[in-house]
């Protein structure tokens, strides 16, 4: 079948019977939360998408209740746009190839979930085609955004330009049967359907609203993520606490920004990391990449403010690391003693090695002279 062949009733049917699909079951558990004013203004831009393409038989309206869009058929014929959310994650190259292969083999069996662009808008969400680039404004009211389905859509593209003779499966898309806001509409579909990670909901909260300080500790968080740093390590430097972030706070902050958002000791988790980072330089940065010297010194920092400010404190866990030998970093980086697989675990050896370090530093610097230093110091 050619993209640009009518949705005929048959196939109406059968869209209408994958509507039991499991994004669109969540959608429906969900009590609507709009505004009657809201609520209207996605019926109307729905319909002016459905007005626009059914005249030349890119869409169609089945059992008054399904708009469904003939997506590369429109898209070929440059009746619309196609484009994604910004802050939507962006389908990995394997992800794309694997499933290529498969509608190969036996075609697209599942619709895409979209909205038109000025709903996206509308809820304040920033908008760009799938090659990166912004949508102009004068551009938005005919462009469809895909919601649920971005890997599917790149993989038939991909065949599309790898075999252009091939008559491959239409690509359908259908927008909400319920309307809701579109953060709760991205909330409920990544979680219950493809499960985000938890640092897929960080890039979710960007433009909603955080304090200054949140949002700077969460890119540090992602930032960190992208240097190659698992994400409780990332999480506990940017953040100095101890564990991860849960998904669960981050979901709620989609809807209230800053709910239970509140990290007052980022600036010293990520001050005392640019240290850790000029002492474990090169390939030693490996040793802060995991969770176990963080956890090292989120717990003496915690230990030190019982007797300094946190300022100081900081300045502490600092001069400590700066005082730290080659020896040292190295018995942190690759324990001689440590033979995988046999005895005790590496992070074992590490912590031994960091307490020894920090207890002969701590000998020769007692909280109270460094306090004073400190104060000379003028710091």
């Amino acid at each position: 079948m050619k993209s640009n062949t009518p949705v005929s009733p048959q196939e109406g049917r059968q869209v209408v019977n994958v509507m039991e699909h499991v994004s669109e079951k969540a959608l429906i558990e969900i009590v609507g939360d709009l505004s009657l004013e809201d609520k209207e203004f996605c019926e109307k831009e729905t319909k002016q998408i459905l007005e626009l393409l059914s005249p030349k038989q890119f869409a169609a309206l089945l059992l008054e209740a399904v708009t469904v869009i003939d997506l590369f058929g429109a898209e070929q014929a440059s009746e619309i746009v196609v484009g994604r959310l910004v802050m939507n994650r962006k389908p990995k190259n394997k992800s794309v190839n694997v499933l290529a292969e498969t509608i190969l083999d036996v075609g697209m069996l599942v619709m895409l979930l979209a909205i038109p662009a000025t709903v996206a808008r509308h809820f304040g969400y920033e908008i760009e085609d799938f090659n990166g680039n912004p949508i102009p404004e004068d551009k938005l009211c005919v462009t469809v955004v895909i919601i649920d389905g971005q890997t599917r859509y790149l993989a038939i593209r991909k065949l599309r330009e790898k075999y252009p003779s091939l008559v491959l499966s239409n690509v359908y898309a259908y927008f909400p049967l319920h309307w809701v806001g579109l953060t709760k509409m991205l909330q409920v579909i990544n979680l219950k359907v493809f499960t985000w990670t938890n640092s897929d909901f960080i890039s979710g909260l960007r433009g909603v609203g955080l304090k200054p300080e949140v949002e700077k500790a969460l890119a540090y968080i992602q930032s960190l993520e992208q240097r190659g740093y698992n994400f409780t390590a990332a999480c506990e430097w940017g953040t100095l606490l101890k564990g991860i972030i849960r998904k669960s706070l981050l979901v709620k902050a989609m809807n209230k920004p800053d709910i239970n958002l509140e990290y007052e000791n980022s600036e010293y988790g990520m001050d005392i990391h640019q240290e850790a980072r000029k002492v474990f330089s090169g390939k030693n940065e490996e040793a802060l990449k995991n969770k176990t010297v963080p956890e090292m010194i989120i717990a003496k920092w915690n230990a030190i403010c019982e007797d300094l400010s946190k300022k100081e404190a900081t300045a502490y866990i600092k001069a400590f690391l700066k005082a730290l030998t080659g020896d040292e970093i190295s018995e942190m980086v690759a324990p001689a003693d440590y033979k995988r697989g046999e005895g005790k675990k590496k992070e074992e050896f590490v912590k031994e090695q960091f307490e020894k370090s920090f207890r002969a530093f701590a000998d020769a610097h007692p909280y109270e002279e460094f306090r004073e230093s400190f104060k000379v110091q003028g710091l």
